[in-house]
């Protein structure tokens, strides 16, 4: 097989509600595809010599979602945490 030439994760889990209403449970599922994929991707990867490495998030990051504050955390966090 030939090297890997690059990497992008699109990680994505949607656990809709208010974040007033939010529990553990709803962030951690929602949190831990993006937070603990990217690194484990990072830490595998740390000494290839790849071409890209890329992170997809989303604008929710930025812009919030009221409906979805443990999705924009995690597209927060997943670009940071590296």
């Amino acid at each position: 097989m030939p090297p890997v030439g690059g990497v992008a994760n699109g990680a994505m889990v949607l656990s809709d509600g208010t974040f007033a209403n939010m529990s553990l449970e709803s962030l951690q599922k929602v949190l831990g595809p993006k937070v603990q994929g990217s690194r484990n991707l990072h830490e595998a990867f740390l000494h290839d010599e790849l071409q890209f490495f890329i992170m997809f998030s989303s604008l929710t990051a930025v812009a919030g979602n009221r409906g979805q504050g443990n999705y924009a955390a995690a597209n927060m966090v997943s670009t940071t945490c590296l």
